[in-house]
């Protein structure tokens, strides 16, 4: 049963940055017990999705493609031997159409489809912080994310200040990740995925 047209609230914007810390903080610090899903994969898992097929416009990019993916395999293989960021609920789809904003706060979070136990850093960075800190001016982006991991630890958010190092990596992890999985799409959106290699080298060339 679909009941999101009952739910007050429209799509949320970047405007909507600290609401939607806010909430992510909240959903972190839940304590639940809840077993793994069965069956169901983590996003960022090893092995990552082979390089698939890939219009011509595309062609310039593979060897990036096929390098950072060895990169993202070898920094997966690091976090889960050597790091092992805090896990928690996570959402895993966190972006502008999944959350509705009713007078500046959070009226709900939709898809759940990804759900699962993992790190929360991960949901931290590959949702709240790419989706809403990205647009706009690349120079004021530092500002936002660290805004936004304030107010998430304000909220409640438990991600510890040892592992912000994480989040800058594992922005970029998802950039990747999305590109690697769109061959897979029934309906890839290959502009996106061009516009997050762009992003993804971008971002690479700075944190260089």
């Amino acid at each position: 049963m679909w009941l999101v047209p009952w739910v007050d609230g429209a799509p949320a914007a970047p405007a909507d940055r600290r609401a939607v810390a806010v909430v992510l903080g909240r959903l972190h610090s839940c304590q639940v017990r809840v077993s793994q899903r069965p069956g169901h994969r983590r996003l960022l898992e090893l092995p990552l999705p082979a390089v698939g097929e890939y219009p011509s416009e595309f062609d310039a990019w593979l060897p990036l493609i096929h390098r950072e993916r060895s990169n993202l395999s070898r920094l997966v293989e690091w976090l889960e031997r050597d790091r092992r960021p805090m896990t928690g609920l996570t959402h895993n789809d966190i972006f502008e159409g999944n959350v509705l904003v009713d007078r500046g706060q959070v009226s709900a979070m939709l898809d759940w489809e990804e759900a699962d136990l993992d790190w929360l850093v991960w949901d931290l960075a590959s949702g709240g912080m790419w989706s809403f800190c990205s647009p706009g001016d690349a120079e004021q982006r530092p500002h936002a994310m660290t805004d936004f991991v304030r107010v998430y630890r304000a909220a409640g958010g438990p991600v510890p200040p040892e592992e912000d190092e994480l989040i800058l990596p594992l922005v970029r992890a998802r950039l990747l990740l999305e590109v690697l999985l769109a061959p897979y799409d029934r309906q890839p959106q290959w502009n996106r995925q061009l516009a997050s290699l762009r992003a993804y080298a971008s971002m690479s060339a700075t944190a260089g």
